[in-house]
């Protein structure tokens, strides 16, 4: 691995490693499918635009994600595993957790909010 790429990769996952007391948002109870992250986990809220079933992916129309340092926007995500979407639909109001997973913005908790 060359050093440019090494430093690179301690710099995006820098932010990942010391969470900020201000970004933490608590634990809600999860769905079920998958593991609660971390109490000091940043969730953020967004809106289900398109489910990609096949692909692994969602995309969301999300607020900041503090965690990671970015804004307001419409982006497409992978999922950690299948059934975080089960009884996910297209529209649905959800609050989930975004994290930087081997170089790939990943979800890797989620819930539907009512």
């Amino acid at each position: 691995m060359s050093m440019q790429r090494l430093l690179s990769a301690l710099l995006i996952s820098m932010p990942l490693a010391v969470p900020l007391p201000a970004m933490a948002q608590g634990n809600p109870a999860t769905t079920g499918q998958a593991k609660a992250p971390a109490a000091n986990t940043a969730w953020s809220e967004g809106v289900v635009k398109t489910i990609h079933k096949q692909e692994g992916q969602i995309t969301i129309a999300h607020g900041p994600l503090a965690n990671l340092g970015m804004g307001k926007m419409t982006m497409t995500f992978r999922l950690k595993t299948p059934a975080l979407i089960e009884g996910v639909k297209e529209g649905s109001n959800i609050r989930f957790v975004a994290e930087n997973v081997n170089g790939e913005l990943t979800v890797v908790a989620l819930q539907t909010v009512k």
